[in-house]
C-alpha cells in the first residue's frame, strides 16, 4: 500500500454490521498482463516455496499463457475486487486488519539467493481449460467431471471429509467417489499424513476396510510419507482416465465447497496428466520410517519391502503384525524391531533361530539387531554359533 499498490480486503466488517458470503478469499491465483495466469494450491509463503535446503510441501501449480482465458479469469477477479459491494473495502493505514509486526522490516532483494537449481517443468499444448469458481461452480463441475470417469481417479489432497456437518448432510463428492469404484474405476487416495486424526483415520479405512476388503472396490488409500524435502502435503489435485487434470487452491471439506471463495482449473491433456501422474506414483511408492497407513503398527516400507499389506491390518489369517510367518518365535512387529526376515526363522545364517538370539543378545548385553542379522554381534571375532548351539 505505501508502494502505490491498490490493497483491497475481502471480508466481515464488524464496525459496519457487514456480513461477508465467504468464510475465507482461499484462492492462490494470479494474472499477469493479461495474458498469463498462475493458479495453485501454494499459499505464497516459505513452506510452499521453499528457498534452498528447507523442506517445503508437496504442492501443484501451473502457469497458463492464452490472452482469451486470462480475460475469463480477470473478469472473476475484478468481480471480487468490486468496492461498491459491501464486504469489498480498501485498505489503508488506518486500517487495522493488517498491521505491521514490530522490528519487520521490507526484505532487501539482495538477502534472497540469486541462482536455483531447479527441475524446469515442460511447456504442454492443452487442448482445453476451463476455471470452476468456488462455492459458484465447484460442487456440480467436479462432482461431474469424477462420475464421468471410466478407467482411474488418482487424488491428491490435503484432507477429504467424510461429513458435511448437520447442516448440509452427507458429502457428496465421497457418493461420486463410491459410485465410480462401484462400477470399476479404479481409485487411489493418497492423504496428508501430518493432521492425523480420527476423521483422516476413518476415512483412510472407508477406502481400504469398507470399499476395497469388504465391497471389493478397486480402491486404496495412504498417508503421505515425508522426506528430507517434503514436509507435508498440501496438494489438492485429481487425475481422471490419464487425461484429465484438476488443481487450485481447493481443500475437499465442506467450507471450502460452500463457503469460502476458491479457484480450481481443470486442464485436459494427455500429456499433463501423464507428467503429473508420474510425481503421483513417486508419492505414492515414498516411504520413511514412520508412517503407517493401517495402524497396525507396521511401518508402510516395511511391509511394502515384506509383501505385506500396508493398506489393511488384517490379513487372511488374522492382524499381519500377530503373524508369524517363518515360525520362529517372532511375530511381524517383533521382526520389524529387530531386523529379521519374517520368512527366515535365521535370518543371518548361523544355524541360531532368530528368537534364540534375541534372549541371548538380552541376556548378554549384545545389541539385538546385531544378534539378528550378522554372525558375530558382539564383534569378538568368533561366530555367535561358536558361543550358542544350532539347537539353542
Amino acid at each position: 500500500s505505501e508502494s502505490g499498490v491498490d490493497v483491497r480486503l475481502i471480508g466481515s466488517d464488524q464496525d459496519n454490521d457487514v456480513q461477508s458470503p465467504y468464510r475465507y478469499l482461499h484462492a492462490k491465483i494470479a494474472v499477469r498482463d493479461g495474458s498469463s495466469i498462475w493458479i495453485g494450491s501454494g499459499n505464497w509463503k516459505d513452506s510452499s516455496f521453499p528457498v534452498g535446503d528447507t523442506p517445503g510441501n508437496r504442492e501443484r501449480g501451473v502457469f497458463v499463457h492464452n490472452s482469451q482465458f486470462a480475460s475469463q479469469v480477470l473478469e472473476r477477479m475484478e468481480h471480487d475486487a468490486n468496492i461498491s459491494q459491501p464486504h469489498i473495502r480498501r485498505w489503508s493505514t488506518g486500517d487495522d486488519s493488517f498491521t505491521t509486526q514490530d522490528g519487520w522490516e521490507m526484505p532487501k532483494s539482495d538477502v534472497l539467493p540469486t541462482e536455483h537449481t531447479l527441475d524446469i517443468p515442460p511447456t504442454i499444448q492443452v487442448g482445453e481449460a476451463e476455471l470452476f469458481t468456488c462455492p459458484d461452480e465447484c460442487v456440480n463441475g467436479i462432482i461431474g467431471l469424477i462420475e464421468n470417469a471410466e478407467q482411474s481417479l488418482d487424488l491428491s489432497v490435503q484432507g477429504l471429509s467424510g461429513d458435511w456437518e448437520d447442516e448440509w448432510g452427507e458429502n457428496p463428492m465421497i457418493e461420486a467417489i463410491e459410485q465410480v469404484a462401484k462400477k470399476g474405476v479404479r481409485v487411489r487416495l493418497l492423504h496428508n499424513g501430518y493432521y492425523m486424526n480420527a476423521n483422516v483415520v476413518a476415512m483412510i479405512q472407508k477406502f481400504n476396510i469398507e470399499w476395497n476388503q469388504t465391497l471389493g472396490y478397486d480402491a486404496s488409500a495412504v498417508l503421505m510419507n515425508v522426506n528430507a524435502s517434503t514436509m507435508k502435503l498440501h496438494d489438492k489435485t485429481l487425475l481422471i482416465d490419464e487425461e484429465v487434470a484438476i488443481l487450485g487452491s481447493l481443500n475437499f471439506a465442506p467450507s471450502a465447497f460452500l463457503r469460502n471463495r476458491e479457484h480450481m482449473i481443470v486442464l485436459r491433456s494427455n500429456e499433463l496428466a501423464g507428467w503429473i501422474g508420474a510425481t503421483f506414483e513417486d508419492d505414492w511408492y515414498r516411504f520413511d520410517d514412520q508412517t503407517d497407513t493401517d495402524g497396525d503398527g507396521l511401518i508402510d516400507g516395511w511391509e511394502e519391502m515384506n509383501g505385506f499389506n500396508r493398506f489393511r491390518a488384517n490379513g487372511t489369517e488374522g492382524p499381519e503384525q500377530e503373524g508369524d510367518q517363518d515360525g520362529d518365535g517372532l511375530d511381524a512387529l517383533d521382526e520389524q524391531r529387530w531386523g529379521g526376515n519374517p520368512y527366515d526363522a535365521d535370518t543371518d545364517g548361523d544355524c541360531i533361530r532368530d528368537d534364540v538370539e534375541v534372549m541371548w543378545a538380552f541376556r548378554e548385553g549384545v545389541d539385538v539387531k546385531m544378534a539378528v542379522s550378522t554372525v558375530d554381534a558382539d564383534g569378538d571375532g568368533e561366530m555367535d554359533n561358536a558361543t550358542i548351539a544350532c539347537d539353542g
